[in-house]
């Protein structure tokens, strides 16, 4: 009778730690050499940078950047202005981070992965920027990339939304989802 009662309990710890020991660790599956394999209960876009190059010299011409590093409703972030020329195209790049605790991770490659679920979608205001998503997920656009095509000078305002598109909801527009990160960067072409 004594021996049943302790196998009892020490089953239960075992199987307790294995479920436990699994759910805590790293998915061998979705974790790539170099990534932060860490499970994050919510991530906190934190940073949001934009690399733009010129398209004809493939000389990158800024990184623009938003930064929140203590979130919403802490100390208010920076945001950097975007200036460009005129008259010119650029070849631009996103590049996403993320607070985990006391850490921040670029998470551009996690929104890659999941492009079928993401989408950016980019509002020029008070200047003439044309700007075209230039990578997709096989179906629709994602915005990680892009084509920006400045044409008269001028000063306003680029904002940059990443909507999250979960479920089967993509649909190419920036209607359907929920809002991850929106920033309003100020935009002047000169």
């Amino acid at each position: 009778m004594k021996m049943k009662n302790m196998i009892s309990p020490l089953i239960l710890a075992a199987t307790a730690f294995l479920v436990l020991n699994g759910l805590s660790g790293c998915k061998g599956d979705d974790c790539e050499p170099g990534e932060d394999c860490h499970v994050h209960d919510q991530e906190l876009i934190t940073r949001l940078q934009v690399q733009i190059t010129d398209s004809a010299s493939g000389t990158l011409v800024a990184s623009p950047t938003f930064d929140d590093a203590d979130g919403a409703g802490g100390n208010p972030p920076t945001i950097d202005s975007i200036q460009i020329m005129s008259n010119t195209t650029y070849n631009v790049a996103l590049k996403v981070f993320a607070q985990h605790g006391d850490h921040s991770d670029e998470i551009t490659s996690e929104i890659l992965a999941e492009g079928d679920e993401h989408l950016f979608c980019f509002t020029a205001s008070g200047v003439a920027v044309t700007i075209v998503r230039t990578d997709s997920d096989g179906v629709y656009e994602i915005g990680l990339a892009s084509r920006w095509r400045s044409s008269a000078a001028g000063q306003g305002n680029l904002r940059i939304t990443l909507k999250h598109q979960a479920g089967g909801i993509k649909d190419g527009t920036c209607t359907p989802g929920d809002t991850d990160i929106e920033v309003d960067f100020p935009l002047e072409v000169l």
